[in-house]
């Protein structure tokens, strides 16, 4: 099993709600252990601040029995 931890960069697939799709790089802020026995990474998407009314955050998990992979190791 892959580790993860704080401060890594990895390689994100990313929708975003105009309908792009892009492949960039991202570092992780945070990687929790959930209950389940996957883990989920949060980090921020690229680009700039657009205020208080955008989220800029990124969820992904790393895939157990009930939740599918949305990392490659």
């Amino acid at each position: 099993m892959t580790r993860y931890r704080p401060g890594d960069t990895i390689t994100a697939t990313l929708d975003d709600t105009t309908g792009t799709t892009i492949t960039t790089q991202v570092t992780l802020r945070r990687v929790d252990q959930l209950g389940c026995g996957c883990r989920r990474l949060a980090a921020d998407r690229p680009g700039p601040d657009q205020g208080p009314r955008t989220c800029r955050h990124v969820h992904l998990l790393t895939g157990c029995a009930r939740h599918p992979a949305e990392v490659t190791p």
